[in-house]
């Protein structure tokens, strides 16, 4: 594949990806009556970071892996301004994004557990 096509393909999963996120996060919106209020929290920036995330790494950073060279190669806007500290915003936001995911999990099952369970932490444990 040539960059330009690289660039095209990633614009069309941008254009695909973006409204159906955009979506997703009115639905999360509209349906916050169901939800505890630390797993709306987490739920609604979890969707947040992964909508940048999507535009970052589709738009901004376009990253190109090599297998034969083991390296990354990237052709996105990022890339051409030869900023250094693009490398580290993509780890910070995969990591962020795992975090919160990790998180979620753990109030989901806080609040699955029973009350008179030893693994309850915090106010939930008192009720």
């Amino acid at each position: 594949l040539s960059d330009h096509q690289l660039r095209i393909i990633c614009l069309v999963i941008t254009c695909i990806s973006l409204p159906l996120n955009t979506f997703c996060l009115y639905l999360i919106i509209a349906a916050r009556k169901i939800y505890a209020p630390d797993i709306f929290k987490v739920t609604i920036l979890l969707q947040i970071l992964y909508m940048i995330e999507n535009v970052y790494f589709t738009v901004m950073f376009l990253p190109f892996y090599y297998g034969s060279y083991g390296g990354g190669y990237c052709i996105g806007f990022v890339c051409n301004t030869k900023l250094i500290p693009h490398y580290a915003l993509s780890v910070i936001m995969m990591s962020n994004l795992s975090g919160l995911f990790i998180v979620l999990l753990f109030f989901r099952h806080q609040h699955l557990m029973s009350s008179p369970s030893k693994l309850l932490l915090g106010n939930l444990a008192s009720k």
